[in-house]
């Protein structure tokens, strides 16, 4: 994650500075293995077929050394604030290694989702050592408006009453589940009703 972006990058004398310049290099040169050193990448990953993402290596003077300590905590995937998808996977089979995936923290918008891998067309991703870490859900949409008040009548033969005010915000949406059918979202709570 330290790394000077430079063209061609790939060579073990030359690391990539990003996730997807490292995947487009592998794809390029047809290596099947990325290997990462330990830190913090903040970027959104889309897959690459055939091509397995390996962490627990650690990159010094030039050289890629195995780290007898690695485990999935020493290398983080986290998605950009303007991501709601860590990793995407499309149609494409692949492997993670040795890190953790992390959503961003909190969903910004009302309803939003966010995920940490994003598996769709028949992809098929292979996990191996790998923590997934989805912060929650948006907040559900505003309760509708309250009904009209109604007031006695006054002196001067007017009445009270209007309508009530907006309802609070719904609650967050918990987290998915997973089955033999997939994943399926969870729904974040409606408002209730103003007053």
């Amino acid at each position: 994650p330290s790394a000077t972006p430079v063209a061609n990058c790939g060579a073990p004398s030359a690391p990539c500075a990003s996730i997807k310049d490292g995947l487009t290099a592998a794809a390029a040169a047809s290596k099947s293995i990325l290997y990462l050193d330990q830190g913090t990448y903040a970027e959104q990953v889309t897959l690459t077929a055939g091509i397995t993402i390996r962490g627990g290596w650690v990159y010094s003077g030039g050289a890629w050394t195995k780290s007898c300590v690695a485990n999935a905590n020493t290398l983080a995937i986290i998605a950009p604030t303007s991501a709601n998808k860590t990793v995407l996977a499309a149609g494409v089979t692949a492997t993670l290694d040795t890190l953790t995936v992390r959503s961003k923290t909190a969903a910004a918008n009302i309803g939003e989702s966010v995920y940490g891998i994003f598996a769709t067309n028949s992809a098929y991703v292979y996990l191996d050592n790998v923590i997934v870490n989805v912060g929650p859900g948006g907040t559900g949409v505003p309760g509708g408006q309250g009904s009209g008040g109604s007031g006695a009548q006054s002196c001067t033969g007017g009445s009270g009453g209007g309508d009530g005010g907006v309802g609070p915000v719904g609650a967050a949406g918990a987290h998915g589940t997973y089955d033999i059918n997939g994943y399926t979202p969870a729904i974040a709570g409606t408002g209730s009703a103003g007053n």
